[in-house]
């Protein structure tokens, strides 16, 4: 059996900043921002997760970017709140 190479993708719930880790395949990899609904255990109800790539390096990235939109706007927001 051939395994596929796998990439790590965080999950960032909209509503109160929890992230969680899971694996993708490289070849099934989703779009920057992709939107899942989710069950929340902090929330306790399905929520909107958005999904990067790799957590810690979009975090240093907005702390230095100038114009955000919208969605980098929220997941900055969000990282923010969570480390609090």
């Amino acid at each position: 059996m051939k395994r596929h190479q796998m990439i790590l993708s965080d999950l960032i719930c909209s509503d109160c900043g929890i992230s969680m880790t899971i694996p993708r395949n490289i070849s099934l990899q989703r779009e920057k921002y992709h939107i899942k609904d989710l069950y929340c255990v902090k929330c306790n109800k399905v929520t909107k997760y958005i999904e990067v790539r790799n957590l810690d390096m979009l975090k240093k990235e907005l702390e230095f970017k100038k114009n955000l939109n919208d969605t980098e706007k929220l997941i900055y927001k969000l990282t923010n709140k969570e480390s609090k």
